[in-house]
């Protein structure tokens, strides 16, 4: 009824009751309380030990409810190393997985990103990356902002908001050397040229 209080069940909760992908997105900013109360979930135990959620035993006594995971469960998480702000992953949290290295992979952002000049620019500041040159990472979807915005705005506009996830004057410096080096600003424009409409003259 109206202004009664209602237990409602989490994500995690839900999908060790029903199965399916329980999926966690940057689990290395997940604090150590959180990853541990996940690790029964993860091992032999198959089990979800709910601590917020007391139930009454047979004694009359409370305990925290346990809740048997599906059969049907897979446990999916993702994570960007080296990101600033992030931590390591927990090492008894990263033995209960199988990893998958998933690297950039150029056939898939072909086809997110049209432009070869964009994607010669993630290349190039993906190895200054790994050389340390630089330490702000890439990804593809800065870079498909970035093509975005050449595309509705301008070319200025674009690589003006593309630079300002480098927060520092040095590394600044050192991706406006690489723009300037590869004529990255000339190429783009070449590229995104736009063919002038000729007015179709009205019949009367």
């Amino acid at each position: 009824e109206f202004g009664s209080l209602r237990w409602l069940e989490v994500s995690v909760l839900l999908a060790c009751r029903c199965g399916g992908v329980l999926y966690l997105d940057e689990v290395n900013a997940m604090p150590g309380n959180v990853t541990s109360a996940l690790h029964p979930i993860l091992d032999d135990r198959r089990q979800f030990i709910n601590i917020r959620k007391p139930v009454a035993d047979e004694y009359g006594m409370y305990a925290p409810e346990v809740v048997n995971v599906s059969r049907d469960l897979w446990v999916v998480c993702t994570y960007n190393p080296g990101y600033a702000g992030m931590s390591k992953t927990n090492e008894a949290f990263a033995n209960r997985f199988r990893w998958l290295p998933w690297d950039y992979d150029d056939k898939v952002e072909s086809k997110l990103i049209k432009s070869p000049t964009i994607r010669m620019l993630g290349q190039a500041l993906r190895l200054a990356r790994e050389t340390r040159a630089i330490t702000t990472p890439v990804g593809t979807s800065a870079l498909q902002r970035l093509e975005e915005d050449i595309l509705h705005l301008d070319v200025d506009y674009a690589l003006w908001a593309f630079m300002g996830q480098f927060t520092s004057k040095a590394e600044k410096a050192k991706v406006d050397a690489i723009l300037t080096d590869r004529s990255i600003k000339a190429l783009i424009e070449n590229e995104f040229v736009k063919t002038p409409v000729t007015p179709v003259e009205e019949p009367f």
